[in-house]
Parts: structure tokens; C-alpha cells; sequence
């Protein structure tokens, strides 16, 4: 899909995982619609060409309308050995509408004002919650209970009510895209058992982004794959203030474009990489103490976090135990 529709968490989650799943034998299909209308679009589309999938596979609060369609509506249309998995990276988007849209595209707006379904203004991942089967979280770092407590935003009550449906699962890693060892954009190639590229790629980007200085100072990378005005500036707040403490020096870059190659290089020229979506750590105090960090960045490579590993295990298994509802 990239580049041409891929923007994202979301596009990097369902092209990873829909190749893991090819790859391991099962057929996968990718729908794109746009909002509620195109979302009754494609299931028109799914009961006309006469496809009866295992799996309808519904993410975040673009698709969620999807789950309340297909019980309401299409379940018995052809699809009765048809379930719904429903994947979301956040609930803090939830997309909220007045009860009488869900009738613009076929659904009985007075039938669904209750508690347990979708009362007052519409809430699309509610919808995606209380209408599939089972709920897939991304989160790398929290837990089921924490999600639900913390981080539910206004729908902590609906996720304790469903909360024998929810799985976390990590994000995976694309490695035929980010595999340093044969990755395209990279001046040069290295691995865990030869990392000499790594020093060729560190220079490559320093050049690239104008950086002086002393070429085995620390670069700390942060790719980000959507940004707002307001995550810019207050990222820029941070770098001034490091710098007025003398804790960063002037080779300080934005790059606000889309460039891939760039990206890539950004990733395997880094020797430390900010998460964006991840907290941070609580009581790491920074050492002094080269041959450890070499041996944590060894281990880290050496465990695989592609889309084939665990990854791939949490959702077949998911896949599996709702079929078989």
C-alpha cells in the first residue's frame, strides 16, 4: 500500500500483519473504506460477490461502525459463519456523532439508544467493542488492567463489561522493510554478528543533516509518522530548554517531510532511538559504560519482533477462537 494510501500506525499494522498471515498459507483481503458510508459499502460488497470470510478484521474508530452493521444488518445475508475482530491502537480518537447519523447508512438509530449498545452521542469504538467478538489492543507496554483504567478514555465501564474479550498485543516489525542487513536505503548493510555498517550508516546521516563536530558524539533519532502542530512545538520546547541547560549541542534537526529514504537511515544511523508511543522509563539512571550498552543493543537485535513471531501467534490464536464461536 505504501506510499500511495499508507499513513501511519494503522497502514504499517495492517500491511505487516496481512503479509505475516500470507506468508503463513491464509488468504487476506484489504478493504479501504472511508468512514461509515464506504464501511455498509464494503460489506454490500463482501455479500454480493458471494465472499464468506472467517474473519471480518475492524480497526480503530475508521472501521469500528463495521461491528453494529454486520450483526444489524448483514449477518443473515450470507454471513452467518462470519465474526467480527476488532484492533485498536488508542481510544482517545473515538469519533463522536449524533445517535440519528447511524441511520445515513442503514442502521435503526432508536434500537440502539441503550446502555449496553450505543446510548447518547456515538462513540464508533463503543461500537467496535460491544459488537465484535473479540478486541485487540496494540500496546507494547501495558497491560489489560491498565488500559481499561487508564488509558480508556470515557469507555472504562464498556471495557470492564467486555474485558473477557480483550487481548494486548505487541506492534510488530516489519523485517523485510527495517532488517538493517538488507535494507535497500542503507549506504551499508550489518546484523548482530557484524555491525561494522553501523558506523558507515551513523556518518552517512550525520553528512546528510549537516551535523559538526566530533563524529562519535551520542545521535538520538525520533521518526515521527504523524505529527501535530502542537507535538512539534512542544518537542521543540524540549530541545530549547536542553539546550539553554548545555545538555545538547547545536546539531539539533527537523526534517517535517515524508522521506523514506531518509527514515531509514534516520533508524540505522541512530545509536538511540525515542519512541513517541512509549512512556518513559521510571528510575533508569544513565551509565557510563560502553560494553553493557553494546551488549543491550546486541541482545535487542538478536530477539525477533517481526510480524512472524509473537505477533503472528497473538492474532491466529484470536482468529482461531472466534471461528470456532
Amino acid at each position: 500500500m505504501a506510499p500511495v494510501v499508507s499513513v501511519g500506525s494503522l497502514a504499517s499494522y495492517v500491511t505487516g500483519l496481512s503479509r505475516a498471515l500470507q506468508r503463513k498459507g491464509n488468504l487476506v483481503e484489504v478493504i479501504l473504506p472511508k468512514f461509515s458510508y464506504f464501511s455498509r459499502a464494503s460489506l454490500d460488497y463482501i455479500v454480493k460477490s458471494g465472499k464468506q470470510p472467517d474473519v471480518l478484521h475492524i480497526h480503530n474508530w475508521q472501521t469500528a461502525i463495521i461491528g453494529p452493521l454486520f450483526w444489524d444488518i448483514f449477518v443473515n445475508q450470507g454471513l452467518g459463519g462470519t465474526r467480527i475482530l476488532f484492533s485498536c491502537h488508542g481510544f482517545s480518537s473515538q469519533c463522536l456523532e449524533h445517535p440519528d447519523k447511524l441511520a445515513l447508512c442503514g442502521l435503526d438509530p432508536p434500537r440502539l439508544h441503550r446502555p449496553d449498545r450505543l446510548q447518547d452521542n456515538i462513540k464508533t469504538h463503543l461500537g467496535g467493542v460491544v459488537y465484535s467478538n473479540k478486541v485487540m489492543v496494540v500496546s507494547a507496554i501495558h497491560s489489560k488492567d491498565r488500559i481499561i483504567r487508564s488509558f480508556s478514555h470515557g469507555l472504562e465501564s464498556t471495557l470492564a463489561i467486555h474485558r473477557e474479550k480483550l487481548l494486548v498485543t505487541p506492534y510488530g516489525f516489519d523485517d523485510t522493510v527495517w532488517d538493517p542487513s538488507k535494507d535497500k536505503f542503507l549506504p551499508a548493510k550489518y546484523s548482530v554478528d557484524d555491525t561494522n555498517g553501523k558506523a558507515v550508516c551513523k556518518a552517512a546521516l550525520r553528512k546528510q543533516l549537516g551535523f559538526s563536530g566530533n563524529g562519535s558524539s551520542i545521535v538520538v533519532g525520533c521518526i515521527y509518522s504523524e505529527v501535530s502542530d502542537v507535538d512539534l512545538e512542544n518537542l521543540k520546547a524540549a530541545v530549547w530548554l536542553a539546550l539553554r541547560k548545555g545538555a545538547q549541542d547545536e546539531n539539533v534537526r527537523f526534517v517535517k517531510k515524508y522521506n523514506e529514504a531518509l527514515s531509514h537511515l534516520v533508524l540505522a544511523g541512530s545509536d538511540i532511538i525515542l519512541c513517541p508511543s512509549f512512556h518513559d522509563p521510571l528510575l533508569q539512571v544513565p551509565r557510563n559504560d560502553p560494553s553493557r550498552w553494546i551488549r543491550k543493543i546486541k541482545d535487542g537485535m538478536s530477539k525477533d519482533f517481526s510480524w512472524d513471531a509473537e505477533c503472528y501467534d497473538i492474532h491466529a490464536a484470536a482468529y482461531m477462537s472466534i471461528k470456532n464461536l
